[in-house]
């Protein structure tokens, strides 16, 4: 990937996507929340993980804002896109896989696994 993300916390978040070649901002994504923990990039979206137990997604060609999900049970301590799903692990130790709809980019709840512990890293990994 070209581009990183860079993000600051303020009464409004945003995420800044700079183009690692030029040096240039290519997109400014933002959101009505604060303090995200965790951002997911893949070739069609960024993520953003809340403190408040929510998802926001945006397309990142775009930067068009997609969804808010704010079906998570807990904080949010890790979160991996890849392909056509993203995954989340929350600190009380459950697991959430979302299947990415391939147009829109919606995200779907498609599994829940409690793992009975703290919150585990989780590698989202694609055959």
């Amino acid at each position: 990937m070209n581009e990183t993300i860079r993000y600051r916390m303020s009464e409004r978040i945003f995420f800044k996507v700079w183009n690692k070649q030029t040096l240039t901002k290519t997109l400014t994504l933002t959101s009505g929340d604060q303090t995200p923990l965790r951002v997911a990039v893949n070739k069609k979206v960024v993520i953003g993980g809340f403190f408040n137990k929510k998802i926001h997604v945006w397309k990142r060609r775009t930067g068009e804002y997609v969804q808010l999900v704010n079906a998570e049970s807990n904080m949010i301590y890790s979160i991996k896109a890849s392909g056509d799903y993203v995954a989340t692990s929350l600190v009380n130790g459950v697991v959430k896989i979302y299947g990415m709809e391939p147009v829109g980019y919606l995200l779907t709840l498609r599994h829940t696994l409690h793992t009975g512990g703290n919150g585990a890293s989780i590698c989202l990994c694609l055959a």
